[in-house]
């Protein structure tokens, strides 16, 4: 029985900036944490024409070609 040590790499983007992770849950805040935004900045997935608010404490399952932005402005969630 062999053990399958390959990582999965998951690619997706923060204010159009390319970011990878091997990690299949973040929560918003490591999100915005990797893509060296303000801690205190809002969250949003972009998914087509909608605009999804994520909080600092809530999961995301993390998939291939996931867009995200963020704006100044917020307080900590």
């Amino acid at each position: 029985m062999s053990i399958d040590t390959h990582t999965q790499i998951i690619h997706f983007k923060v204010n159009k900036k390319e970011l990878t992770t091997s990690e299949t849950v973040l929560t918003g805040a490591q999100i915005k944490s990797l893509a060296g935004a303000d801690p205190t900045d809002l969250l949003e997935l972009r998914k087509g024409d909608q605009k999804i608010p994520i909080n600092n404490d809530e999961p995301v399952t993390m998939k291939n070609g996931l867009q995200f932005r963020t704006y100044p402005g917020g307080k900590d969630s």
